[in-house]
């Protein structure tokens, strides 16, 4: 007589966190810098579905606010220059790789800083989120996280503009 194996009444909660798979949405840009785009945010900072597209869009759109913010006055020399650059990609520096997979390296630190400065930002937001038992482990390890993507974002945006990551002044 064959037994059917239990079944199991316990199912899991809705709140797992999966992997995105968001249609790609594209943020437009001033002209000079590069738009940036959400399923690349998604990947490279490794972002799943714990936070809404919208949300994340909406913290992707403060970031580059901000990044371009940062970066004003070192874009406003640029346009002193002769012949001025019209875009990020045609400034001095390098290009790493090559076919459709070349980036210049001023373009890949402006997405560094760009999505660093989200990162955390979505990171901050969920620092008093807690699953263990003592409520300490979680909530420190997010307020340690949210801070290096912050330093992050700044050593991307000093690498643009070709400052040193740190100014050290002896007393």
């Amino acid at each position: 007589m064959p037994t059917n194996p239990p079944t199991n009444p316990i199912q899991p909660p809705n709140f797992i966190a999966q992997a995105g798979n968001s249609a790609d949405s594209t943020i437009p840009n001033i002209a000079f810098y590069p738009s940036i785009s959400l399923l690349d945010f998604q990947k490279i900072s490794r972002i799943d579905k714990t936070h809404a597209d919208e949300r994340q869009i909406d913290v992707l759109k403060t970031a580059l606010r901000e990044v371009n913010h940062d970066l004003k006055k070192w874009r406003e020399t640029l346009t002193k220059l002769t012949p001025a650059p019209s875009k990020l990609s045609e400034t001095k520096g390098d290009v790493y790789g090559e076919g459709t997979s070349a980036e210049h390296e001023k373009v890949s630190d402006y997405k560094t800083a760009v999505y660093a400065l989200a990162k955390g930002k979505l990171t901050e937001k969920y620092r008093d989120y807690d699953t263990t038992k003592s409520g300490r482990y979680r909530s420190e390890t997010l307020e340690i996280n949210a801070d290096e993507y912050f330093q992050e974002s700044r050593e991307a945006i000093r690498r643009i503009i070709g400052k040193p990551r740190a100014t050290i002044v002896l007393i």
